[in-house]
């Protein structure tokens, strides 16, 4: 009796000695839960927070995040991605490099907040802006510690750690944020929250840590150079991806206003909070991915093709859904101040079909050694942003009274274009008849569920999610999109069928 076909959920245990890893299906499901969890916490607090601070306050946070998110990436270096490739590959040698990650880190936090400190005084001189960004930044350096313990845990494949960190840590952060805007701290306490759970949870990860590392001394390397060369290059993917991810917000800040910032971010974050799935299965396959572009480059491409089928059949419906919803959503969220953000959300929505695959493209390119042109295509998105921003932004202000819709466009033209690069460089084995003829019967599945719901679109939002929720389904029943295969993912995904697999 032979085995089956690997999926993205199926159990793959390394044979090297160390910290026991867990298997892909219990990681997934692990994550699946926390990210549930936290999507729906994350949502409440996007919600709360906009309301009690209005739009040109929240826009003034919203800076400052976009601001120490650029310098994040100076101060990461791209060790994140670095250490957890190392450790996936080999446990006790990528573990020796984690005293150094802490010092590299250290050393660049302090030139990032000098920086960040000379443009507030340049740019942003106000007592008000300078106090966030201080708080901001505080944030910054505890997440910036926590983030070496995340990277190990994903490394080595243990992401229960990581699961419950994320869960309490934002249901706890909800209750805070609710209590301290209760009682009328505002921004200030907001920020306070941040910096406070930050702290909270690399104390939790510490403590972690040191129950599941490895016995015996792990030594120390004590070289910083050969860590910044190797490093160098996710730094680079990072650098890219946050400066095209964060430079509608500062383009907006300068050529728009606060509002718009504020209407832009709220839409941005929603659209986000909807790539919760493609988050999940990347935190879990991307080890995978690396470990197995050395082992068996051919269990890597068939678990891509499979990864790419999962992330289509989810993806459709949430961005579809989101473009027939966001007009409606929005503003109940929000409140009717932010009635730009249902308008830009709606532009949002289908684009984020295509970022579920950019992202797959981009970690796959991650764990294949692709990573300068991974960062040299984001580069090329980031300044054509700019460009379009400048333009698209003044233009649907001056047109739509809404700038936010400038950047939203902005996005769709970059994302679509990174997309087609990265399938046809990264992946061109994915593009053949069958995988085409699959994706235009998801699409037309997520088509029929579009003409269903549109009628019902002013209604409350629910009424047409659940009439999508009803429909999609059918619709990729009666259109034959799910075959075997595709089933017997779904049910290892969900714990049933398969075979017997190690955990």
């Amino acid at each position: 009796m032979t085995d089956p076909p690997e999926s993205p959920t199926a159990d793959l245990v390394p044979e090297e000695a160390g910290v026991e890893r867990h298997s892909i299906r219990r990681n997934i499901a692990q994550m699946t839960g926390s990210q549930a969890v936290t999507w729906v916490l994350a949502t409440v607090t996007a919600v709360i927070v906009p309301q009690f601070l209005g739009t040109e306050l929240f826009g003034r946070l919203q800076l400052a995040l976009s601001l120490w998110a650029i310098a994040a990436v100076f101060t990461a270096l791209g060790t994140s991605l670095h250490l957890q490739l190392s450790i996936a590959r080999h446990q006790r040698e990528g573990l020796a490099l984690i005293g150094d990650v802490f010092r590299v880190r250290t050393y660049a936090f302090v030139l990032a907040a000098a920086a960040a400190a000379a443009y507030v005084f340049a740019f942003e001189n106000d007592r008000e802006f300078a106090i966030i960004m201080t708080g901001i930044g505080a944030a910054s350096l505890l997440v910036l510690w926590s983030e070496v313990y995340q990277s190990v845990f994903t490394g080595l494949e243990r992401l229960s750690v990581l699961a419950f960190v994320d869960a309490a840590g934002k249901a706890l952060t909800l209750v805070l944020t609710l209590l301290v805007l209760t009682i009328g701290w505002g921004v200030y306490g907001v920020v306070g929250v941040a910096a406070g759970m930050a702290g909270l949870g690399l104390i939790v990860f510490v403590t972690q840590y040191r129950r599941v590392r490895p016995s015996g001394a792990i030594p120390r390397t004590g070289r910083l150079v050969p860590l910044l060369k190797s490093s160098a290059p996710y730094m680079a993917v990072t650098l890219a991806l946050t400066v095209y991810r964060q430079i509608d917000v500062i383009v907006i800040s300068r050529v728009a206003g606060d509002r718009d910032v504020g209407w832009y971010g709220a839409a941005d974050l929603l659209a986000g909070s909807l790539l919760f799935p493609t988050t999940v299965i990347m935190a879990t396959v991307l080890p995978t991915f690396g470990r197995l572009h050395s082992e068996d480059p051919s269990r890597l491409r068939d678990l891509v093709r499979r990864t790419f089928s999962l992330l289509l059949l989810v993806a459709v419906p949430i961005g579809l859904g989101a473009a027939v919803v966001g007009p409606e959503f929005a503003p109940f969220l929000f409140g009717d101040e932010f009635d730009g953000t249902g308008t830009a959300l709606q532009i949002f929505g289908p684009v984020t079909i295509l970022s579920f695959g950019t992202t797959l493209l981009a970690n796959v390119a991650l764990a294949v050694g692709r990573a300068r042109f991974l960062a040299l295509m984001l580069a090329a998105s980031a300044v054509i942003t700019v460009v379009l921003d400048v333009f698209l932004v003044p233009w649907t202000a001056d047109r739509y009274d809404n700038g936010a819709i400038g950047g939203a466009i902005a996005y769709v033209i970059t994302e679509t274009g990174q997309f087609v690069f990265a399938l046809a460089v990264i992946t061109p084995y994915l593009v053949t008849r069958r995988w085409a003829w699959t994706s235009v019967r998801v699409l037309a599945a997520g088509g029929v569920m579009v003409a269903a719901t549109m009628p019902f679109r002013n209604e409350f939002f629910v009424v047409p999610a659940l009439i999508g929720a009803l429909v999609y389904p059918t619709a990729l029943l009666l259109f034959r999109c799910i075959d075997a295969e595709q089933r017997s993912m779904v049910a290892n995904l969900l714990g049933r069928g398969g075979h017997d697999e190690p955990t």
